[in-house]
């Protein structure tokens, strides 16, 4: 399978995580972009063993970047925070399959 292919399953893994908090369905186009790309973004700076603990993204960092993307409005705050514990959580949640 080729870099297209790997990078297809990378994100079919990001929109299923946007997918179980029924983002895509509610939100504007616009939202999910957004999300999705402070997703990635998150997952490399929690991931990145280039980047020293004392300054990897805290909750209340990605919660503050996050606000007023869905059209001026924020997105749930315990979604943020239950998207922010399960990539904290996991190791390379997608960039793994990229």
């Amino acid at each position: 399978m080729g870099r297209r292919g790997t990078t297809n399953r990378g994100f079919d893994s990001l929109f299923a995580l946007l997918r179980a908090y029924s983002l895509s369905a509610s939100a504007s186009a616009d939202t999910v972009f957004i999300l999705s790309f402070s997703l990635i973004m998150l997952n490399t700076d929690l991931h990145n063993p280039n980047i020293a603990e004392n300054k990897k993204m805290t909750m209340e960092g990605f919660v503050r970047n996050n606000r007023g993307i869905d059209n001026g409005m924020d997105v749930d705050r315990g979604i943020l925070e239950d998207m922010y514990k399960k990539i904290k959580k996991a190791s390379q949640v997608f960039m793994s399959h990229l």
